[in-house]
């Protein structure tokens, strides 16, 4: 028993132990700063996977809410309606703000263009800063890939770092190179959408202070 107990000892002194080491993908840094189509992103429905449940991001759906429960979604992204919720076309009080086409002598500042919104509400920006951190990674997916590049054109007009403002693209309705990520055969983190039946959802802004215009 005595000889059997060394032996053990000095082969397990002998044995190397094995380390995992987990591989963290560096963020990609963005040619164009402010660029915030998905085209330029860098970060994609293709790679999102890879990018996935980090300390150092946050992950924003900017469908509707109906949109985000029913078609499904990335795990780990939350939703924040860009439409219905932070804007909306012409003017809704009960959106943070509001999104003009603006004229600026030969320059046309379009929907959705950084400088084209407003605040309806005196809380609306620190509202938004309040829950998307300025020091993390932000990437945002929408249904095409449309309002994601809108939202992110807003949060690069009330200061931003356009650098860590990624753009992943499209959800359901894939465009070109853009390949929707319902649409990829292994979307490993697609959580299946669920049917809401008699199901109504509206968005309260009481207690805000609202800026006559």
């Amino acid at each position: 028993m005595v000889v059997f107990l060394i032996i053990n000892l000095l082969f397990g002194c002998n044995k190397k132990e094995e380390v995992i080491e987990e591989t963290i993908v560096e963020v990609p840094e963005k040619e164009e700063v402010n660029n915030t189509l998905a085209s330029k992103s860098g970060i994609n429905t293709s790679n999102i996977e890879e990018y996935l449940f980090r300390d150092d991001c946050i992950y924003i759906d900017t469908r509707s809410a109906l949109q985000f429960y029913e078609e499904g979604h990335i795990a780990g992204f939350v939703n924040i309606p860009f439409y219905g919720y932070i804007t909306d076309f012409g003017y809704n009080e009960n959106t943070l703000f509001q999104m003009d086409k603006i004229k600026e002598g030969d320059n046309i500042i379009q929907l959705g263009d950084i400088g084209s919104y407003s605040e309806n509400y005196e809380e609306s920006i620190e509202l938004i800063k309040s829950i998307i951190p300025n020091d993390k990674y932000v990437l945002v997916i929408s249904t095409g890939g449309v309002e994601s590049s809108y939202f992110l054109n807003l949060l690069i007009q009330i200061g931003y770092d356009g650098s860590k403002l990624y753009n992943v693209g499209s959800y359901i309705n894939g465009f070109g190179d853009d390949i929707a990520y319902i649409s990829l055969k292994d979307n490993k983190y697609n959580v299946e959408g669920i049917t809401l039946f008699d199901t109504e959802i509206e968005y309260k802004l009481d207690g805000l202070t609202k800026i006559e215009k």
